[in-house]
């Protein structure tokens, strides 16, 4: 339980990451642009980090891939708060709503379906054991793509 909580905030993570990178023109916008971040934050930085691993000739799951990434979002922040400095306080207070109305209710139901899978974890159907499948081809690779 605690690993999914602790994807779950990585995910939270990454989708704030991702918010200055996303066409923002007014604090409002934050509130229906924050739900978007999470799922093109996710893709976008694995998408630097694989960029990064090939350009690198590196192609291993490696620590300098994941830290470019990590320096493109602290970029991508810095060019915000730059560009928003003079009403800054506004944009804070519109993320602190949008984490608080998007994101508790969405924490909630992640709570819940963990739940509701951990009652029944047996492997039944076509689903599942795909998934298992993908997820050890991804914890063996060493090398990009697995």
């Amino acid at each position: 339980m605690a690993e999914l909580v602790r994807f779950y905030l990585v995910a939270l993570t990454i989708g704030v990451a991702s918010l200055p990178l996303l066409p923002i023109k007014s604090p409002g916008d934050l509130g229906l642009l924050y739900g978007l971040s999470k799922t093109l934050g996710l893709s976008l930085f694995t998408l630097i980090f694989l960029l990064f691993s090939y350009a690198s000739g590196n192609l291993e799951w490696s620590g300098p891939a994941l830290a470019t990434a990590i320096v493109v979002g602290i970029i991508g922040w810095c060019a915000f708060v730059y560009a928003h400095r003079i009403d800054l306080y506004e944009y804070l207070n519109a993320i602190k709503k949008a984490l608080i109305f998007n994101e508790l209710p969405a924490f909630i139901l992640f709570l819940f379906s963990c739940g509701v899978v951990a009652t029944s974890p047996a492997i039944f159907g076509t689903e599942k054991p795909m998934d298992f499948a993908i997820l050890n081809s991804l914890f063996n690779a060493s090398t990009l793509p697995p």
